[in-house]
């Protein structure tokens, strides 16, 4: 389906993550109800899904704000979230019938309401200066390895955290 092999440590974490879901209704549990959505093609192969989530859960004293809501934001990793991903996710949640005429139990609790969305995107403008390499060290690799190795900081970020110039440097 276009996804390398699963190795054993991701799946031991996979099914940490699926043991904390159990109870239903927690962070960890819409999170991980989130990241089991997809979309296949006729020939069942994976078209998109989604890679990253983030679930917030506002506090109830925030003036505004109705208590027994959370947000849950996706983003499929590649840009572009579709709505029918996006429409696929809250169907998970909330729970739904199947084909076949069975209940599938959603990910939140009864009577709160999870509001699905897209993650926004927002790009991220940086501007390095080298200031020191050896004379034997060629230019367009070093600018390839700078790049490289910003692309892998800011994907290792949380959706929805911050880029800090103190990390990047």
């Amino acid at each position: 389906n276009g996804t390398d092999r699963e190795d054993e440590e991701s799946r031991k974490t996979r099914f940490n993550q699926y043991i904390k879901t159990l109870t239903r209704g927690t962070e960890e549990a819409i999170e991980y109800g989130a990241k089991t959505a997809a979309l296949y093609d006729a020939g069942g192969a994976t078209i998109e899904s989604v890679a990253f989530v983030n679930v917030v859960q506002p506090a109830e004293e925030t003036p505004g704000e109705p208590a027994g809501e959370i947000y849950c934001y996706i983003y499929n990793g590649s840009g572009g979230t579709s709505d029918d991903l996006v429409t696929e996710t809250q169907k998970i949640i909330n729970g739904y019938i199947n084909p076949e005429g069975v209940k599938i139990a959603g990910y939140k609790s009864a009577g709160v309401v999870c509001y699905v969305g897209k993650a926004t995107e927002l790009p991220i403008n940086i501007t390095c200066t080298v200031t020191r390499i050896s004379a034997e060290a060629d230019p367009a690799a070093i600018q390839t390895a700078c790049e490289e190795t910003l692309s892998q900081l800011i994907q290792y970020l949380s959706m929805g955290s911050d880029v800090i110039q103190s990390q990047i440097i």
